[in-house]
């Protein structure tokens, strides 16, 4: 089911959040390997350590594209049949429920 499903984020200058955010994903549904694309036009990108356990591409922009230009790119990149899109600063909880979503 899951593998029909893309997650993508936009962030920009809030690591903290993006952090927050992957590790919520992590704790509720790290078991799903859902593929989560994440646009970062930050003056430093965010890293996801491969230890993280989550399949995590980020694609660096160039500094303050805007999040239009940062979704677009990443709606360029779903190949999925769904895609979830996520601020930063959204943290999933134990009553998120994406398969209600589908």
């Amino acid at each position: 089911m899951f593998r029909d499903v893309t997650i993508i984020i936009k962030t920009f200058e809030r690591p903290a959040a993006l952090g927050r955010l992957l590790s919520s994903i992590k704790k509720y549904y790290g078991n799903e390997r859902i593929k989560i694309l994440v646009a970062d036009d930050s003056r430093q990108a965010f890293v996801a350590g491969p230890d993280s356990g989550l399949d995590v591409t980020i694609y660096k922009m160039p500094f303050d594209s805007g999040v239009s230009a940062g979704r677009n790119l990443l709606l360029g990149k779903v190949s999925t049949k769904y895609f979830l899109a996520l601020d930063d600063d959204w943290v999933f909880g134990r009553k998120t429920r994406i398969e209600g979503l589908l």
